[in-house]
């Protein structure tokens, strides 16, 4: 049987005795110190719609006046917000061996293979030997073509001088690696 119960707490002056960083968790501390003294009750749990409360400005500066609603079961108590919705706890039934296997026996499992046959209608073999004949029509390709420039005799240009490579590209002259540039600043 779960009693619901409406209380408003002020934990101003709890609040203060703490430096600014512990503020937050003193305020959990009353809170719960506040209702072990009205229940008379150890086990106290904290709401998640009363913990986003406290921390909505931080956990430096947290509220000091809170409505809550205490839920009492025999040996428990929920505390949350006063305008926060009510959650009901939904239980599951437990099923044992003997109605598993008079609802009949579930699908097994697909494994990820069967699902790609049915999305695709072709298995990763398949697409892998599709793959590896690519990989071979290329290569032979590639081997006929080199065949062909063999056959072809290949014209040599006769060595130009430096001084003409330096009229081809533009140069004025090219320096030889042993001399030194003349625009190099000597140290």
């Amino acid at each position: 049987m779960a009693e619901d119960v409406i209380l408003n707490v002020n934990i101003r002056k709890e609040i203060l005795k703490v430096p600014v960083y512990r503020k937050a968790k003193k305020a959990i501390a009353a809170i719960k110190k506040f209702v072990k003294k009205n229940t008379r009750l150890d086990n106290i749990s904290i709401g998640k719609y009363l913990n986003m409360e406290i921390t909505k400005n931080g956990m430096k500066n947290p509220p000091v006046k809170y409505t809550l609603r205490l839920e009492k079961s025999e040996d428990k108590v929920n505390v949350e917000l006063a305008s926060a919705p009510k959650e009901e706890k939904k239980e599951k039934e437990k099923k044992g061996l003997r109605e598993r296997l008079l609802r009949g026996k579930k699908e097994p499992k697909k494994n990820l293979k069967d699902t790609l046959i049915e999305k695709q209608g072709k298995t990763p073999e398949d697409e892998l030997e599709e793959e590896k004949k690519e990989v071979l029509k290329e290569k032979s390709s590639e081997k006929t073509i080199k065949k062909e420039s063999k056959a072809k005799p290949e014209v040599k240009e006769a060595k130009k001088t430096d001084k003409e490579e330096a009229v081809m590209i533009g140069q004025e002259k090219i320096v030889a690696k042993t001399e030194k540039p003349k625009n190099v600043k000597k140290k």
